[in-house]
């Protein structure tokens, strides 16, 4: 049954994103006439506007949550006369008022990823073949933050380990996968791998293991195998535990794993051994 048995007003909407922790929608619509575009966040079922901005000049807005929905980032196209730039939003949603910053780039936003339970974001923008791959932090003090930025290399896939800490930045060409593992804590690269013919890299839950993967396609038909395809396993740091060979493997999986392998119980007993 429709919420109150009334539709929640939100003209012009083209796109909106549930958070994915609490009962909160953001929902964006363009600007229209001399209406400026809009970005609201509501609460539900109560219709509380928790947030609202007009913005001018802006066209193309896309939404990434933060996957504990503490933070939104909205990012944008703005158009003054002939100047184009990249407007990024910033939402503190779980702060009193939702305080929101603004950051302006003379780039394309090629993406966005937040990382995993974290306040850290990198923001690849740039040319496509070598784009610049910042890394910002919400902080602690309420403000963002430039930590740093690489360049000089092609990537194309920006993937956070679960754990938090440490990315994979990868570069996906049609023979092969070529990926950096970094650590964001030190700044420090932990190693390059390659893999030929690789199509996925997989993060196992708990951010101890990454796997490199060739997939074939099971809906094509005409797909070919390889007797070199199957998947390796790495450490986090970038070492390599095993190789396995499987022409034509369809669907890789890690098992899924708890949060915590340990009851509190259990946890609190561990820790009174090793304190003694």
């Amino acid at each position: 049954q429709i919420l109150d048995k009334k539709s929640i007003a939100a003209n012009e909407v083209l796109d909106f994103v549930w958070s994915p922790r609490s009962n909160l929608i953001s929902y964006w619509s363009p600007a229209v006439g001399n209406y400026p575009a809009m970005i609201n966040i509501i609460k539900v079922p109560e219709r509380e506007d928790i947030c609202s901005r007009k913005l001018f000049d802006v066209t193309d807005g896309r939404m990434v949550w933060q996957n504990e929905g503490d933070y939104l980032c909205v990012h944008m196209t703005k158009m003054q006369g002939k100047k184009k730039s990249f407007v990024l939003m910033f939402f503190r949603v779980k702060d009193t008022g939702v305080p929101v910053e603004q950051l302006e780039l003379t780039e394309p936003i090629l993406n966005v990823s937040w990382e995993p339970s974290g306040s850290r974001i990198i923001i690849m923008h740039g040319e496509v073949r070598s784009p610049s791959i910042a890394f910002y932090s919400m902080g602690n003090k309420g403000e963002l933050t430039h930590l740093f930025t690489k360049t000089g290399s092609q990537c194309n896939e920006v993937l956070w380990s679960p754990a938090g800490g440490v990315v994979a930045l990868a570069y996906f060409a049609s023979d092969s996968c070529i990926f950096d593992l970094h650590d964001v804590d030190n700044n420090i690269a932990l190693s390059t791998r390659r893999h030929d013919r690789c199509t996925r890299l997989y993060w196992d839950p708990s951010g101890r293991f990454i796997a490199s993967c060739t997939i074939t396609e099971l809906r094509n038909s005409t797909a070919k195998g390889h007797f070199e395809d199957g998947f390796n396993i790495y450490t986090f740091q970038g070492n390599l535990l095993c190789q396995v060979k499987k022409e034509k493997m369809y669907q890789f999986l890690w098992r899924p794993r708890p949060k915590n392998l340990l009851t509190p119980v259990s946890y609190t007993h561990l820790r009174a051994h090793e304190t003694l």
